[in-house]
């Protein structure tokens, strides 16, 4: 006859070497599996980034024609945002630029928008990388302008904003067209 210790221990059953070792093979396979969609993910997120970019260039260029004020996509290095800026008269400073719903446009910023995408480059129009932003002219044509909205010059070469994953954003220094 058994005694009450060992009918408890007989009623307990522990995973034997065999069972945890599949257990291991089947997780590792899981892991295995799930790190091409982990990258095929951040190469999606990569080129989103970049189209968003471009629509937000567009953007400000169809502003800059539409009301005649100088239009900029202004990046801000320090927060990772891209803002959408006027001037909206002759020596203002650049402001927050008006959408058709009388509010504002929205900042984009990156490390909410699109994590692990990163701005790895911006070379503006005149080779400089310190303005960081684009501005558009009332006719459209890609200006330089300092960070107080003071216009510096034209463009005389393209502009070049380059994202992880090596993806970029060009506008062009003659038409302005926005390639990405």
């Amino acid at each position: 006859m058994q005694s009450c210790a060992d009918a408890t221990r007989a009623g307990r059953r522990g995973f034997s070497l065999v069972e945890l070792i599949a257990v291991m093979v089947v997780m590792s396979a899981l892991a295995f599996s799930a790190a091409p969609a982990v990258r095929s993910m951040t190469s999606a997120r990569q080129g989103a980034m970049s189209r968003q970019l471009v629509r937000l260039i567009e953007l400000a260029r169809a502003h800059a024609t539409a009301s005649g004020q100088p239009t900029g996509l202004v990046y801000d290095s320090a927060s990772g945002a891209f803002q959408l800026r006027r001037i909206a008269s002759d020596g203002a400073s650049p402001t927050a630029t008006p959408n058709p719903l009388g509010g504002t446009y929205d900042d984009l910023v990156l490390s909410v928008e699109y994590p692990s995408v990163a701005v790895t480059g911006f070379v503006t129009g005149d080779g400089n990388a310190k303005h960081q932003a684009i501005w558009f002219s009332f006719n459209g044509t890609p200006e330089i302008r300092d960070g107080l909205g003071g216009y510096l010059s034209g463009f005389t070469q393209d502009a070049v904003i380059t994202t992880t994953g090596s993806h970029s954003v060009t506008v062009r220094m003659t038409s302005g067209a926005i390639e990405g």
